[in-house]
């Protein structure tokens, strides 16, 4: 597949004079993304037997835009070309212990690779989707590995009650990254 992405700030470019080379900036990237999919799940709404893996690469260049809010001093200390790398790996299983409880275990791993990376280009981690007990994309990361463990009781053919497990490991950004 192919994938066309523009990122254009509605208002002028954050520049943080407390940390060293952070700005958030317009950029456009151009990728061509290859992936896998192979689910063998029960039910696709509401698994209770099965698994699902999802494996995608995604390359390309990105271009970072010159905003007239920024000087062209500024603009012109980073590159302006650069290649993007981004690597996912989503697994679930779904295990049914007995007639109504059933055991669930998810692991997503994603990574982005690039030399001026923006705070738009980052995974942005928390909430109910990724990792629960935080504020919806509370964190902007370039690398995460989210462990989500579920035990599930089922009370209807759709319904459940359960206790869950999320545990991640965070990578942040570099100092020579844009953020």
């Amino acid at each position: 597949a192919v994938e066309w992405h523009n990122s254009n700030l509605l208002s002028k470019p954050i520049i943080n004079p407390s940390e060293e080379n952070t700005i958030l900036m317009d950029n456009k990237l151009l990728s061509y993304q290859i992936g896998f999919i192979r689910r063998r799940l029960n039910d696709n709404a509401l698994p209770t037997k099965g698994f699902s893996l999802q494996i995608f690469a995604k390359a390309g260049n990105k271009n970072l835009i010159k905003s007239t809010f920024i000087d062209s001093l500024t603009f012109h200390s980073f590159n302006p070309t650069t290649a993007f790398v981004q690597l996912s790996l989503t697994f679930e299983q779904y295990q049914k212990i007995s007639k109504q409880t059933i055991f669930v275990h998810k692991i997503f791993l994603a990574n982005i690779e690039n030399a001026a990376l923006t705070k738009n280009d980052l995974f942005r981690i928390g909430g109910l989707r990724t990792l629960r007990g935080f504020n919806e994309n509370i964190f902007f990361v370039k690398a995460h590995a989210i462990n989500t463990m579920e035990l599930r009781l089922m009370t209807e053919r759709y319904s459940y009650l359960f206790l869950f497990a999320d545990q991640a490991i965070l990578a942040e950004k570099t100092k020579q990254q844009l953020v």
